[in-house]
């Protein structure tokens, strides 16, 4: 393969806490749904066929998701706004130019890559490609190291003093690489210990940004602290400002190696759950693009600027989910953890957060259509059950057997921007749990960064009566297989945070780990979901996947969308026609 490839295989590791539904959502149209009586489609309304000629100029303005940053550190970041973020900022090795009909990579930091065989893979550095000119890095060349020390970091997960570190969350996607040698001052060749089909998808996955060494030297212990200065990369935009409650701008980089870059710059405001708010500046013009609307409102919009504005309904980002760790009381017991899986009224979660513009989703969700099992074969299982007394009777029966009425009460974590914007779904949540179990399921409001620390600690479980649920993080990948092997298989790093032992799990996820045919990596990967789900999520139930509705202005010129972060497209598919009418009274 060369420069430019079309992948049927690949994928980035499945993150666990992030955020969905911002405006700044890279999302896909999903597909028709297999029921033709379903009456919950999103309302649509036709794109307006671009200019024939890109324009350049304008500042692209939006709402950013508030205060849902985790660190500025790619690697040990698993929070979707970052993830936007660095798909401006920074390159990749790889990159997927498109994400439809398979997906097609292009180079990035290299221009080129040679599959050699089953154990090698050869990059060839890219020339001319250069580091904002900005401290510690002023604008000089990239160069091999800087490509072979972003992937011997995330191969070793371990700090710049060789402390081993549990957030580097990718670090399972590196353990095959055996070495990483720079042949040549523009030739970086990676072999694998056993034949591994996966590290072109990884490579191109949204937080698989390519940081300097000297910002890592520099800035790896304060991170955390969200420092503009250490956002130096070789991406098309700059961060120019940035504040921790979700204000950013951006400015056009001027040695981008691939000019021209269309929008003037880009800027985020924090109006991520104050609708009305957002809604008057769209209407102002002050941002360009609007979501997280409920219906009624959307086709009112829509009613009222006919043939002014369009909305992409498309899948979001995040599929709604929890976590827990089922290695220690109490969730070590599957009838108790069983019992709030089929519990839980996913379709009643649909009508609260997003009025039915959603899918039922198990483990592999529909983003990744195709890897899954069916929704025609989803809804016979127990948990998705049409026939709602039947799952609420045996859930019941499991709850008692198991002893459930003796663990008291159970506290709920809700993140506060899944409330912020769904405002009462912590209340839809512990009172579907709590009118069938019997237990007082109470709610805890928690912002992400506590809600991902106690996941880290095993605190959901391990003694504690306690669970959460709201968005987990950006689907990465047009493929799960790897993103299952991470998550679910006993072997991997991310195994301890969840702690549901599978030997039916660990046996598929090990075999499609070296399966070279798509067509068999396909058959596993259904294969894998129906264990996950015969385990109640195994340690990651998941519900529903929203369907988000974003109107932009006529102006406004959409690329390719897509439920992956592919904000590093923006710069050359993205534009506004100033010469339309609705450009008009913008400020």
């Amino acid at each position: 393969m060369g420069g430019s490839a079309a992948v049927g295989a690949g994928a980035a590791g499945f993150a666990l806490v992030g955020c969905g539904n911002d405006d700044d959502d890279d999302d896909v149209a999903p597909p028709p749904p297999d029921d033709d009586d379903d009456d919950t489609d999103p309302v649509d309304d036709p794109t307006p066929t671009p200019s024939d000629e890109p324009q350049q100029g304008g500042v692209r303005r939006l709402s950013s998701a508030d205060a849902t940053f985790d660190t500025f550190d790619a690697d040990r970041s698993r929070f979707t706004p970052f993830a936007a973020i660095l798909g401006y900022t920074h390159l990749g090795i790889v990159q997927y130019r498109r994400f439809a009909d398979g997906g097609e990579l292009e180079g990035a930091l290299a221009e080129g890559w040679e599959q050699v065989d089953d154990q090698t893979l050869v990059f060839t550095l890219r020339e001319g490609v250069r580091w904002h000119d900005k401290p510690p890095l002023n604008g000089r060349e990239t160069t091999v190291e800087d490509l072979q020390f972003f992937i011997e970091r995330n191969r070793a997960g371990t700090t710049l003093d060789g402390e081993e570190d549990a957030s580097f969350h990718r670090q399972a996607e590196y353990q095959a690489i055996e070495s990483v040698e720079t042949t040549d001052e523009r030739t970086l060749t990676v072999r694998f210990a056993r034949p591994y089909p996966f590290l072109l998808g990884t490579l191109a996955g949204s937080y698989a940004k390519v940081q300097a060494p000297e910002i890592i030297e520099e800035f790896e212990g304060r991170f955390r602290d969200l420092p503009v200065e250490a956002m130096v990369g070789t991406g098309s935009y700059m961060m120019d400002s940035f504040e921790p409650e979700g204000r950013a701008s951006f400015i056009r980089n001027p040695d981008f190696y691939d000019p021209p870059i269309l929008f003037d710059g880009i800027q985020y405001v924090p109006l991520f759950v104050d609708t009305a708010a957002r809604q008057t500046s769209f209407l102002q013009k002050d941002i360009d693009e609007l979501g997280g609307l409920d219906m009624d409102t959307l086709q009112d919009l829509l009613d009222r600027h006919q043939g002014e504005i369009f909305n992409t309904p498309s899948f979001s980002a995040n599929p709604m989910a929890g976590t827990y760790y089922g290695g220690a009381p109490p969730w070590d017991d599957p009838r108790l953890i069983g019992a709030i899986f089929r519990t839980f009224d996913r379709r009643l979660l649909m009508e609260h957060t997003v009025q039915g513009s959603a899918a039922l989703s198990g483990n592999v969700p529909p983003t990744q259509v195709g890897w899954g099992i069916p929704e025609t074969e989803l809804i016979t299982l127990p948990g998705y059950l049409e026939d709602r007394e039947e799952d609420l009777a045996e859930a019941r029966a499991m709850w008692e057997a198991a002893g459930g009425p003796e663990l008291g009460t159970v506290t709920v974590d809700i993140p506060d921007i899944w409330e912020g914007l769904y405002s009462g779904v912590a209340e839809t949540v512990t009172s579907m749990l709590s009118n069938n179990l019997g237990n007082t399921f109470q709610a805890n409001i928690e912002p992400y960064t506590t809600i991902n620390g106690k996941i880290f600690n095993q605190a959901y479980g391990s003694g504690n009566a306690n669970i959460w649920y709201g968005w987990i993080s950006d689907v990465q990948s047009l493929e799960p297989t790897l993103g299952l092997w991470a998550a679910y298989n006993s072997g991997a790093p991310a195994f301890p945070q969840f702690g549901v032992q599978s030997d039916d799990i660990d046996n598929l996820t090990n075999a499609a780990m070296v399966e070279f045919d798509v067509d068999r990596r396909i058959e596993l990967s259904q294969d894998i979901e129906r264990a996950l789900l015969a385990n109640w999520g195994a340690g990651i139930p998941h519900n529903i996947l929203g369907i988000s509705n974003t109107l932009r202005w006529n102006y406004y010129n959409l690329g390719e969308s897509a439920p992956f972060a592919n904000t590093h497209n923006i710069y050359r598919d993205h534009w506004f026609d100033q010469t339309d009418p609705t450009w008009e009274g913008r400020p």
